[in-house]
């Protein structure tokens, strides 16, 4: 199953929020708990914001 990591910036380019986008879903939904994020990041896409940025925003909120 795709997913996709999607990064919300603002205008300075500083991830705001990160939501996933599931294959067969209509849209992303929001990230309620970054915890259980973490076994979907190797096989995932990122949009947005570097792999790297979306990760270390998802580590802060874990």
């Amino acid at each position: 199953m795709k997913k996709v990591f999607v990064a919300e910036t603002d205008e300075t380019g500083r991830i705001e929020w990160v939501w996933l986008w599931r294959a067969g879903q209509r849209g992303p939904r929001m990230i309620r708990k970054a915890e259980d994020c973490s076994q979907m990041l190797d096989h995932a896409e990122f949009h947005g914001s570097s792999r790297d940025n979306i990760v270390d925003w998802l580590a802060r909120r874990a």
